[in-house]
């Protein structure tokens, strides 16, 4: 068998053919080739660098499932990933309280560091997580709402709790949050009580009712008694009847009306429920004596 000459130039090849055996899938095309000057190299000894040998529970696996390391020459873990999660948990259970310990203290001390760097990358994935939130959302709709649910249900003391603790810490925040929200949308929120009051006016005087009759109901509506009494005068048009109330007609006359055409109209705004009533009797001096426009209360809506 004749030798092959050894030239500069083959020298070359062979050590850029071992090089990219070790190093590069890339040697598998060139392996496979032949060299005037080195001769062909069997497939066989080219090593299958898309695969790597987990030292720790011994399986052959891909690249992919071992997770980067710079110091490592072939730039991968020696341990696959599910040999790192697996022993990463037993670590957490056995070491939780020495974990939360030092994550605290870090977090105590780098707070600001690490709040300006969570901050930074919301605003980098803000859109793509939304996006992501919404599509998850529309394709789990029934599991989250039932997650929800369950939730709910099983955390009604915690959730009450710690809504109080966050009123508490931002109140003013919150109470300048409502009011710069209600003077912007005024008219809006108005209307959906409107409705809403409309669609179940029955159900919510029934509530209140029942909630009158509460220790914490009678009080609040003593306060609330007291608090019109203090905003509104009290001069009388007319003289009691039975089963009658006060009714004002502005904020300092009162004019006594049937008990039942007053509780019709109960709950919507001072202004509305004014001329609603007024509706009723068509005039003040209607009104004054008692004359109710036959079919027209019935007919008028409290929307």
């Amino acid at each position: 068998m004749a030798k092959r000459p050894y030239t500069i130039l083959g020298l070359f090849e062979t050590v850029l053919i071992s090089v990219l055996t070790i190093y590069g899938p890339a040697a598998q095309a060139l392996a496979v080739s032949s060299s005037p000057n080195v001769g062909p190299v069997l497939f066989k000894d080219v090593v299958d660098v898309s695969k790597k040998k987990c030292t720790k529970c011994g399986e052959v696996k891909s690249l992919e499932q071992f997770s980067k390391q710079r110091i490592a020459k072939d730039g991968k873990h020696s341990w696959c990933e599910e040999c790192r999660r697996k022993y990463k948990k037993r670590y957490y259970i056995a070491n939780s309280a020495k974990i939360r310990k030092k994550a605290s203290k870090y977090l105590a001390k780098n707070h600001v560091a690490i709040n300006e760097r969570r901050k930074k990358a919301y605003r980098k994935y803000r859109t793509i997580r939304l996006l992501e939130m919404a599509k998850y959302r529309a394709s789990h709709k029934e599991e989250m709402a039932e997650y929800q649910k369950q939730y709910r249900q099983a955390n009604v003391g915690k959730r009450k709790e710690y809504a109080h603790k966050y009123y508490a810490i931002n109140k003013e925040h919150i109470n300048a949050y409502r009011a710069e929200y209600y003077a912007t949308n005024c008219e809006k929120i108005k209307n959906r009580q409107r409705q809403y009051y409309a669609l179940n006016q029955k159900m919510l005087q029934k509530e209140k009712s029942e909630y009158g009759k509460t220790e914490r109901g009678r009080t609040v509506m003593k306060r609330k008694s007291a608090k019109r009494k203090r905003e509104l005068g009290f001069n009388p048009l007319n003289e009691a009847f039975k089963d009658s109330v006060w009714h004002h007609v502005d904020d300092l006359n009162v004019v006594a009306i049937p008990r039942d055409i007053h509780v019709k109209f109960g709950g919507l705004s001072r202004e509305i429920h004014r001329r609603k009533v007024m509706e009723c009797f068509g005039s003040l001096e209607a009104m004054i004596s008692g004359n109710i426009k036959k079919g027209v209360c019935n007919e008028v809506s409290t929307s």
